[in-house]
């Protein structure tokens, strides 16, 4: 909490920008819902709107590499909650996530009224359930993204792949595409105040981090895989290609 200390200035009108944003949010969602059943397609316009605007408050600088995909899965390594609104900011898609993040303060409202997928993974039956969710979201040609480490890290590697993720790309023989993600805060390392993971704190992560001046973030997108390929062996594949392209410059 030593950055709010010397930060007290830039920490105050950051917390006040948010706050907007949150009233802001919740006013423009119950808009939206008031006017009748809302698509698939307008939640991914108001997540991509509403993720462009909290990465202004909190000045992400995000510079894009690679194509990105018009429909199929997305499998990302996974470093933060920073990286929902990271990836909603230029391909807003369907996210599947760990039961526990809608319960998050903003970042859960954000993610479940956009339509995550949410999924306890130590329940077989829930796999199941959210894999043919994500089969229906894949068949209807939208981007599912996923994070297959099934937790986050602090970006020293990629952690292994979960094969389960993918067992709806076999199914529909959908296109697969890596991508990953990278944090810098210049002068700073980003494993102890951009990413979160271990046993960090989320209110005290977020509240540091609305003190920092801008964090620069690298998403880079690589070739996808297209051919049919069972689920173990796509895993490992595009876990190989996450690695390098968390590997290169």
């Amino acid at each position: 909490m030593l950055s709010i200390v010397r930060h007290p200035l830039r920490f105050i009108w950051r917390l006040g920008s948010f706050t907007g944003f949150i009233l802001s949010l919740s006013f423009n969602y119950l808009r939206l819902r008031a006017q009748g059943p809302v698509s698939t397609e307008r939640r991914q316009a108001w997540m991509k709107s509403s993720a462009l605007r909290l990465a202004n408050i909190l000045k992400l600088r995000i510079r894009r590499l690679g194509d990105i995909p018009e429909s199929g899965i997305i499998a990302s390594n996974h470093l933060s909650y920073l990286d929902i609104v990271v990836i909603a900011t230029v391909a807003p898609g369907i996210f599947v996530s760990k039961s526990d993040v809608r319960y998050w303060p903003v970042i859960g409202a954000l993610s479940a009224w956009a339509g995550t997928l949410y999924v306890s993974r130590n329940r077989r039956a829930d796999v199941a359930r959210v894999s043919l969710e994500m089969a229906t979201a894949l068949k209807a040609n939208h981007r599912v993204i996923v994070f297959p480490e099934g937790t986050s890290s602090d970006g020293q590697s990629v952690l292994d792949f979960h094969s389960s993720l993918f067992s709806p790309a076999e199914a529909t023989q959908c296109p697969v595409t890596p991508c990953c993600l990278r944090y810098r805060e210049p002068g700073n390392d980003p494993e102890h105040r951009v990413c979160y993971w271990g046993s960090m704190l989320f209110l005290t992560h977020f509240l540091i981090l609305l003190t920092l001046e801008y964090i620069e973030v690298a998403l880079k997108f690589g070739q996808p895989i297209t051919e049919p390929t069972p689920r173990k062996q796509l895993a490992k594949s595009i876990y190989a290609k996450v690695s390098q392209l968390a590997a290169d410059p």
